[in-house]
C-alpha cells in the first residue's frame, strides 16, 4: 500500500441505516434537469433528512420499481440490503471521484452472479466449485453523479437482478466482454463489489476460533467495494474501500454528512 493510498475498511456497520435509506429511496423523486445537482463545487454532502416531505408520485398498486414487495399496505418499496448497500456506496464513492477530478464524469457499475442454481440444464447434485459471471448493470454514465443518484442506480441494481432471476443467469452473455470493452475504451469508470454480506465469513472456524477482522485484500487492484456481514451477527454489512487519501476523505464526507452521522 502507498502513501498515497488511504484504507478506509469496516466504513460502518449497515445495518441501523438501512432503514434511513429505505425512507431516503422511498421519498427520492426525479427532480428538474436545471436544478443543481447535490454535489457542487464545494463538494457539499447532500441532505436526504430535507427531502423527506418529497413524496415519490406513483400511481395506485404501483411501485418505483416494478417486482418489489411493498412494505406494509402503503407501497412502499423493499429492497434487499445489498441493492441499498451498494446504491448509496457507489453513489457516494462516484460524486467523490468526480469531486477530485471533475473530468470524470461516467460511471459503471458490475458484479458476480452465483450461476449454479441459474442454469439450464441444472448442474449435477455433485457438482463442485464455483460458476459465477459478471453482470453490467444498465445505468446511465451520469446517475451516479445525478442528484437521484440513489433511486437510478437502485432501480438499476434491482431491475438487473430481477431480470437474472427470470432469465438466468448466463443472460446476455454473447455480448458482455464487447460491452466492457466499450465502457474501458470510452473512459468510464468500471465499479466492482467484492464479497457478499451472505458468505458468513465471520463464523468461519478453521480451527484457532472465528476471525477478529476480515478484509478483502484484493479491493485495491481497482474501483471495487468489498462487502462482508457484520461481526456482531445482528445483520450489519461491512464496507471497504481503498482509495486515494483525498477521495477517501471526501467519500467519508458525502457518506456520512448524506445520513447526518456526525
Amino acid at each position: 500500500m502507498t502513501n498515497s493510498t488511504s484504507h478506509f475498511p469496516n466504513l460502518m456497520p449497515l445495518r441501523p441505516l438501512i432503514p434511513i435509506l429505505q425512507n431516503l429511496f422511498s421519498n427520492l423523486k426525479s427532480t428538474n434537469k436545471n436544478k443543481k445537482p447535490f454535489l457542487s463545487k464545494n463538494y457539499a454532502g447532500f441532505d436526504p433528512v430535507k427531502r423527506k416531505n418529497r413524496e415519490y408520485q406513483r400511481s395506485k398498486g404501483s411501485s418505483p420499481i416494478n417486482g418489489l414487495a411493498p412494505k406494509n399496505h402503503d407501497n412502499t418499496p423493499t429492497l434487499s440490503s445489498f441493492v441499498l448497500t451498494c446504491s448509496y456506496a457507489l453513489v457516494c464513492l462516484a460524486k467523490a471521484i468526480h469531486g477530485i477530478k471533475m473530468e470524470k464524469e461516467k460511471f459503471a457499475f458490475g458484479f458476480t452472479v452465483d450461476c449454479r442454481a441459474r442454469l439450464e440444464p441444472s448442474l449435477p447434485n455433485n457438482y463442485f466449485g464455483n460458476c459465477v459471471w459478471g453482470h453490467l448493470v444498465d445505468t446511465k454514465p451520469s446517475d451516479y453523479i445525478n442528484e437521484d443518484g440513489v433511486f437510478l442506480v437502485a432501480k438499476c441494481i434491482h431491475e438487473k437482478i430481477k431480470m437474472i432471476n427470470e432469465k438466468g443467469g448466463l443472460e446476455g452473455a454473447s455480448d458482455g466482454f464487447s460491452k466492457f470493452n466499450y465502457l474501458s475504451t470510452e473512459g468510464f469508470e468500471i465499479i466492482g463489489v467484492a464479497g457478499s454480506n451472505r458468505f458468513g465469513v465471520y463464523e468461519i472456524d478453521f480451527g484457532w476460533g472465528r476471525p477478529t477482522k476480515v478484509e478483502i485484500v484484493s479491493v485495491d487492484r481497482g474501483l471495487t467495494i468489498g462487502l462482508a456481514e457484520s461481526k456482531d451477527g445482528k445483520g450489519g454489512i461491512e464496507v471497504g474501500l481503498v482509495l486515494n487519501k483525498h477521495v477517501m476523505d471526501l467519500f467519508k464526507t458525502l457518506f456520512l454528512e448524506g445520513l447526518h452521522i456526525n
